[in-house]
């Protein structure tokens, strides 16, 4: 419960479902915010909770969607686009197989295609890339030391271990916390 899911399948009371949602929003903001207090702490500055209509304040011409976080730091060429991923952790093989669906296999409800995380970071990736030094220059990024272009890194960063990150194929890294700091 504490991760806002209950510890069985089947039909879940609308209440109690929207409960549930906003349970998890809260906990994958609040990791946010957290990845941002320690990117700081190293020295990183960061964008973060950019949403459509907020493109000048990452210095793009378009936001699609919301940005988790965008950060770099001076001398550094890397500009890396995060996105904060809070999964629930997973016990069983029907719940690895799941997590591993939402992350990487698009899906088709009630004639509407929801994308996976993949392909909504991939939306995200295509908004920002070809703009990485606009980005750099709304971060207050000094160029690389060598003078060479800035480059957008994209990933997934986590608060624990995730399955996802195991996944061979995957269009992107899935790293922890601890791993990317």
């Amino acid at each position: 419960l504490k991760q806002g899911v209950l510890p069985w399948t089947g039909e879940i009371p609308e209440q109690v479902s929207k409960a549930l949602d906003k349970r998890r929003a809260r906990r994958n903001l609040a990791f946010e915010r957290t990845l941002q207090r320690h990117l700081h702490e190293l020295g990183f500055k960061t964008i973060s909770r950019g949403k459509p209509g907020d493109h000048a304040r990452l210095g793009v011409p378009k936001v699609t969607t919301e940005i988790d976080l965008v950060c770099g730091r001076s001398g550094d060429p890397n500009i890396w686009l995060v996105e904060a991923k809070d999964p629930v952790s997973v016990y069983g093989f029907a719940e690895t197989a799941r997590e591993l669906r939402t992350f990487y296999r698009d899906s088709k409800t009630k004639g509407r295609i929801k994308p996976c995380y993949a392909t909504q970071l991939s939306r995200k990736e295509s908004d920002l890339k070809p703009y990485v030094e606009d980005i750099a220059k709304e971060l207050g990024v000094a160029s690389p030391r060598d003078h060479s272009a800035h480059v957008l890194q994209t990933l997934f960063v986590t608060r624990h271990l995730t399955p996802a990150g195991y996944w061979i194929s995957r269009p992107y890294k899935v790293l922890t916390e601890a791993q990317f700091l």
